[in-house]
């Protein structure tokens, strides 16, 4: 019984093309909420950082044009 040398080129393609595929892992998500803890307007992430996790969050940065405290943690 004689391959066609078409069917094994589609073969090896389609190997090579599912063996190129990553596999996806789950993103966690990242919940933010404002720090209780933080006083006055928010100029420095690593100030606002060092009281987030503080409060027990895993890291915080100033919120733009609001210039408040923001915390992160994963939901």
């Amino acid at each position: 019984m004689e391959i066609k040398k078409a069917t094994i080129v589609a073969l090896l393609l389609a190997l090579l093309l599912l063996a190129s595929q990553e596999e996806k892992g789950v993103e966690a998500k990242i919940c933010r909420l404002p720090s209780i803890g933080f006083r006055g307007p928010c100029t420095s992430d690593k100030n606002c950082a060092k009281v987030c996790r503080r409060e027990g969050f895993d890291s915080g940065d100033c919120e733009g044009y609001t210039m408040g405290c923001l915390c992160n943690k994963h939901c």
